[in-house]
């Protein structure tokens, strides 16, 4: 487990949290980061995108990122702009880890506004260059051009109801075509369609059917879950190059993105077998000792003799995801044994039932 930084936020703010913190409450919000490290937390995590952490002023993250940088956690962050201001949000994310002497963990690396597409090689060098500063910087990486989020998420500016905000919001990913809501529980039937089709369905502008979505979910007290096709490859391409980049989901299984049941076989028999973006070791390493090196796992994520037996089975002539954003469940293609703690608990087509998994704690070695 992380310590979550919105978490601890709240509980010190409450629901006064929409402005920068007093020094008195940062020094509260530390001390609940020690206590989460004394309980076995092996980070600070943050979503400084997200709503209540986007208050937060870079000296609160800095504060909290020491503490658990002295009991030898890490910092994994949702960074605060990953569109038309990645660049300085990448820039913050590198002077936390900098100031803070924490390695970094940098959730899901993307470039995903027009502004920015293309841009992921001018990216990579302002990381480059921090590595060779000395910053422990790695990253992960989901392999689709579409992200899930809530709808608010589009709007760094938080005015939700500015047309002119909204237009431009839509515009910056792609346009209205590009958002599509998933799941809203206030009125189901916009589920499964984007912005741009409801717009024309309700004879009203796409900005109108965005706003129309925000006042109805304010008044359910809940947000509209959407799909962002907002990526391009060429930048996906190069980010899973990167030696420091591994694989993972940001998904789950029952999540309405295919990530949740597709990406290590997408990566492996799309990106490995038929674009030769990787080659099979390297997607390998990336899916196991990578990450198994960033959380400090000696005995996790490489096979040897003595090392947990964690082992997945596949045909890398076969491996392949099937899950679409239109049936997003779908299981892949050649994982033949999966094993969990030397028990298996996958057999070709069908789980074994077996359930050897357990909850690990790490012992920190500042």
């Amino acid at each position: 487990m992380m310590a979550g930084h919105a978490t601890i936020r709240e509980q010190i703010m409450g629901k006064d949290f929409r402005r920068v913190a007093t020094p008195d409450e940062i020094n509260k919000m530390t001390q609940l980061v020690e206590q989460a490290m004394n309980e076995g937390a092996i980070g600070l995590s943050s979503g400084l995108e997200y709503d209540v952490a986007s208050y937060s002023s870079t000296d609160e993250v800095v504060a909290e990122a020491k503490i658990a940088a002295a009991h030898g956690g890490f910092y994994m962050t949702h960074i605060r702009d990953e569109g038309d201001k990645a660049f300085s949000a990448l820039d913050e994310e590198i002077a936390i880890g900098e100031r803070a002497h924490i390695p970094i963990e940098h959730s899901h690396i993307k470039v995903s506004t027009v502004s920015v597409w293309n841009k992921a090689p001018e990216y990579i060098r302002v990381i480059e260059a921090a590595r060779k500063r000395g910053v422990d910087f790695l990253a992960d990486c989901y392999p689709y051009d579409a992200w899930h989020s809530n709808i608010k998420v589009i709007m760094p500016d938080k005015q939700y109801e500015n047309p002119a905000s909204v237009e431009k919001a839509l515009r910056d990913n792609g346009g209205a075509q590009n958002i599509t809501i998933t799941e809203f529980k206030p009125n189901p039937s916009y589920e499964n369609h984007n912005i741009a089709d409801l717009a024309a369905t309700n004879h009203i502008t796409p900005v109108e059917m965005y706003i129309r979505i925000i006042r109805e979910g304010d008044a359910a007290n809940t947000e509209a879950e959407v799909i962002g096709k907002s990526m391009i490859e060429p930048d996906i391409k190069a980010f899973y190059q990167q030696p420091w980049v591994m694989v993972a989901s940001d998904g789950g299984i029952g999540s309405a993105h295919p990530r949740g049941a597709g990406t290590f076989p997408r990566v492996l028999g799309v990106y490995v077998r038929e674009n030769h973006w990787l080659t099979l070791p390297e997607a390998v390493r990336k899916m196991t000792s990578l990450p198994a090196q960033r959380i400090g796992w000696k005995d996790r994520g490489i096979l040897r003799e003595g090392a947990i037996a964690d082992l997945t089975l596949f045909n890398p002539k076969t491996v392949l995801d099937r899950s679409t954003f239109a049936k997003p469940l779908e299981l892949p293609t050649g994982i033949e044994k999966v094993f969990v703690n030397g028990q298996l608990v996958w057999d070709s087509t069908k789980p074994t039932g077996a359930r050897p998994g357990r909850v690990l704690e790490l012992t920190h070695n500042p």
